[in-house]
C-alpha cells in the first residue's frame, strides 16, 4: 500500500497509534488485577491524562475515564 499524502485524517491517526504503540513499552507496571491489563491502563492513561480506578459492585477493580 504506498502512502497517500492526500489522507490527512488517516495519516495523522496512523501517527498517533505509531506513538502511543511506541511508548506504550516506556513504563512497568506491578500488582494490577486482571480486570486493569496493563496496555489498556497505560492507554488511558497517554490518551486522557488520568484514569479513575474504582471498585465495581462485583468487587473487582476497574479502569475508567469521565
Amino acid at each position: 500500500m504506498a502512502y497517500d499524502y492526500k489522507a490527512k485524517k488517516k495519516n495523522i491517526a496512523q501517527l498517533v497509534n505509531y506513538m502511543l504503540t511506541k511508548t506504550l513499552s516506556m513504563f512497568e507496571y506491578s500488582g494490577l488485577p486482571e480486570t486493569i491489563p496493563r496496555k489498556e491502563l497505560e492507554r488511558l492513561l497517554q490518551v486522557h491524562g488520568y484514569a479513575f480506578i474504582t471498585k465495581a459492585p462485583d468487587g473487582e477493580l476497574y479502569a475508567f475515564t469521565g
